[in-house]
């Protein structure tokens, strides 16, 4: 359930304002299917054929400034009220048009950093690095290290599960890399220098990907499963064409201790935003 002071906020879509100047209008005719049009209050011409109202059609009609190709028939009535209905109707079609404009400018500001994302990938994929030579005069046998990693796990209640993913997978290739002086990590190099750095870097990461958002857009989702065991909820931000980053995590130990679900608590985060 939602809190006091948060709304859960539902858009829908308005109709067209030109749609109220028009009446349908069904006409019968004996041996034939009836025929439906919409006639203007105003000038009396029936401009739209269909069961369908077509706002684009009587925007334009009612603007009678210019037929874009579309309705060739403009109304032509002369009441008291004529001239400000004209200038509503060219302001909104003017203010339509401005939106089409930004939306098409942020599609191509899209498609092009595709393009550029794509190219790179590409070009990567051709060079080649030249192995280095430590690298290759390595000992083959991996007996001795596969040991001592399996001594430390064991020791340390390190559930084999942790030994799978992309930060194992990184923390291995970087390993391997790594020159013969390198000097294995110690919990205070961890806690003092380490942690701060990550903390950093992960703030850089946010502030890289979200200044993206105004032009390219953003996703809010997190995980709503309602497993015990689980009393986190992590909030992620993806926005296109630069990837994803980690708004927060919310503990919901007391939320769901009350009966509430991580379902309605992840509604009420979105609703605060």
């Amino acid at each position: 359930m939602l809190s006091k002071g948060h709304k859960l906020q539902v858009m829908v879509r308005s109709c067209c304002p030109s749609k109220s100047h028009f009446a349908k209008c069904v006409t019968n005719v004996e041996g034939r299917p009836p025929k439906t049009t919409w006639k203007c209050d105003h000038c009396g011409e029936h401009i739209i054929s269909g069961d369908k109202f077509k706002p684009m059609i009587a925007r334009i009609h009612l603007a009678a400034d210019k037929t874009y190709g579309i309705c060739s028939n403009l109304c032509h009535a002369q009441d008291d009220h004529a001239e400000g209905r004209r200038a509503e109707f060219r302001k909104l079609i003017a203010d339509i048009d401005k939106k089409q404009k930004a939306k098409r400018r942020k599609r191509k500001q899209q498609e092009a950093r595709l393009r550029l994302r794509e190219k790179e990938a590409q070009e990567s994929k051709r060079k080649k690095v030249q192995p280095k030579i430590k690298s290759v005069l390595k000992v083959a046998d991996s007996s001795a290290a596969d040991y001592a990693v399996a001594q430390w796990a064991i020791a340390h209640d390190i559930p084999p599960n942790a030994m799978k993913g992309p930060y194992w997978k990184m923390l291995n290739q970087c390993l391997s890399r790594t020159t013969t002086s390198y000097t294995p990590m110690n919990p205070h190099k961890l806690k003092k220098v380490m942690l701060p750095m990550l903390r950093q870097q992960a703030v850089s990461d946010q502030k890289s990907i979200l200044k993206h958002q105004p032009e390219a857009g953003r996703t809010v989702t997190g995980d709503g499963a309602t497993k015990d065991h689980i009393p986190l909820i992590d909030f992620l931000c993806y926005v296109p064409g630069k990837g994803v980053t980690l708004l927060g995590v919310i503990d919901c130990t007391e939320h769901m201790a009350e009966g509430g679900t991580k379902d309605s608590l992840y509604v009420e985060w979105l609703c605060a935003m």
